[in-house]
């Protein structure tokens, strides 16, 4: 009987072993964490599924969970976001931030006062690993080698 117990359970565990050494499975909250520090956004409010759904153009049936912030402050263009998709979908997410990405510089393009978050805009950052999509525009001020520095630690 115990033998059989451990040969049972063996049998189930062996599939979760595996798993665990797979691909490297990225945390978006400590991605988000990492890359938001660098960006130095002021004045931070949370994404929330509208913000995705009608400002980003983003289907979430293709989305399983995501975290980030955009700066509150009007004309500031500094967020970053964190999206895990649905299996198979983060090159359709990363192609719909970039088109929103487009978008947010060509209105931005239309206010001479907006200048500075028009120039961080057009640094912005649109990374797809695996099926972890990041966006990430800094700051005013913030130098892009630290972004990407941030995105390539949190991302390997």
């Amino acid at each position: 009987m115990k033998k059989a117990f451990s040969i049972l359970l063996c049998v189930l565990t062996l599939p979760l072993a595996l798993t665990a050494c797979g691909g490297k499975s990225l945390d978006i909250n400590t991605v988000a964490t990492s890359i938001e520090t660098v960006c130095a956004i002021q004045n931070p409010a949370a994404y929330t599924d509208d913000d995705l759904v009608y400002d980003m153009s983003l289907d979430m049936e293709k989305i399983d969970s995501y975290t980030g912030n955009r700066s509150n402050i009007t004309g500031a263009s500094a967020c970053t976001l964190v999206i895990k998709a649905k299996s198979g979908e983060a090159e359709n997410i990363k192609t719909a931030l970039e088109t929103y990405i487009e978008k947010q510089t060509s209105t931005l393009n239309n206010y001479a006062e907006f200048a500075e978050a028009l120039a961080q805009a057009k640094e912005a950052r649109v990374v797809a690993s695996g099926d972890v999509v990041i966006l990430a525009i800094a700051a005013e001020g913030v130098d892009y080698a630290t972004v990407d520095a941030a995105i390539a630690d949190a991302t390997k």
